[in-house]
């Protein structure tokens, strides 16, 4: 895979959680294409064709050029401000997803099953009540918002420090 292409499943993956979609939900709407493809463009495994990449552009309101370079030549400055926030801001939220998941926003937003049985909504809404009684005199001890945001960042500055010693030991090596 070429280097500009290293950051189009990046882009993807943001659109579908910016629109909130499972891979399923976003596959449907890039004609049809099935969650293991979705799963392999936001891996970088494979690269969506031209008319899936207009698709996919059109859904994230980019232009096919920042979708697949990531150069926000065409874009204004403040949409390119915006967009910065925005992945930041959904990094975050797929972080305390990750980190922090809530059964009850699972349960209304994935796809559900119990014994090998799907949950239709239903049958979602049926546990999420069971759980609301058993849980009820439960106190919250959830973190905060700003903790769990100060625990991202953190991590994201480890993560980049990471890289850079691994970056330094390639070029050692190589030297």
């Amino acid at each position: 895979m070429t280097s500009h292409h290293q950051g189009l499943g990046e882009r993807i993956k943001m659109i579908r959680i910016k629109k909130g979609m499972t891979l399923e939900e976003f596959g449907k709407l890039i004609l049809n294409a099935n969650k293991s493809v979705v799963s392999k463009w936001e891996n970088n495994l494979t690269v969506p064709n031209n008319e899936r990449l207009l698709k996919i552009a059109e859904i994230g309101q980019v232009t096919v050029e920042y979708l697949v370079t990531g150069n926000p030549i065409d874009l204004p400055r403040e949409k390119e401000i915006n967009l910065k926030k925005q992945n930041t801001s959904l990094l975050l939220h797929e972080w305390k997803s990750l980190y922090y998941p809530d059964i009850k926003e699972f349960l209304e937003k994935q796809e559900v099953y119990y014994d090998k049985k799907r949950l239709n909504k239903e049958d979602k809404a049926i546990a999420i009540n069971v759980l609301d009684y058993l849980f009820k005199d439960l106190t919250s001890n959830y973190p905060s918002d700003d903790k769990i945001e100060d625990e991202f960042k953190r991590m994201k500055k480890q993560s980049e420090i990471l890289k850079q010693i691994k970056n330094n030991n390639n070029h050692a090596v190589k030297e």
